[in-house]
């Protein structure tokens, strides 16, 4: 089992480290792309917990992105890994939010491909916590969502505390 992980995730690479900044000037220079500014890079930085400023920093570890060795313990002991992680790892959507009382963003990507589609289930789950769910449907999209399609997975991110309060 080991293998055919390991053999699946050298397809992707490894995982990217944070890229931290010591200072806005140094962010600004790294941003710049054919003479532009990426502003939707440049306006997520924040300071890290190291002090040194940072695209979204914390997001990796908050979902659980770690080197490969690390993601494939994830999945093969998911009582370890973090809670978002472990969601991933163990997907029983109508088990594990059958008592939902936070709010809940899921990214539902769709691809046919990978086989793991739950759509149906969280439909049923948006219906029965209107209040705590909210489901984000990728259609043609892998399991890499937020590689796949980082604009919109960082503008439904920062969209996701507005659509808590109006629901």
């Amino acid at each position: 089992m080991l293998k055919i992980f390991t053999a699946e995730s050298e397809k992707y690479g490894p995982v990217p480290p944070e890229k931290l900044y010591g200072s806005i000037f140094d962010a600004f220079c790294n941003y710049q792309y054919d003479g532009k500014i990426s502003l939707k890079t440049f306006h997520s930085l924040n300071t890290s917990s190291t002090g040194q400023l940072a695209s979204n920093p914390g997001l990796n570890k908050w979902i659980g992105e770690a080197p490969w060795e690390l993601i494939i313990e994830y999945i093969l002991r998911p009582t370890e890994a973090p809670l978002f992680e472990y969601s991933t790892a163990l997907p029983e959507p109508k088990i594990v939010y059958r008592n939902l009382k936070v709010p809940l963003l899921i990214y539902n990507p769709i691809e046919s491909s990978e086989g793991n589609d739950f759509e149906e289930d969280n439909k049923r789950l948006t219906q029965q916590h209107p209040k705590w769910h909210t489901h984000l449907v990728y259609e043609n999209t892998g399991h890499e969502v937020k590689f796949q399609h980082p604009e919109r997975f960082y503008k439904d991110l920062a969209n996701f505390p507005d659509k808590i309060a109006t629901k």
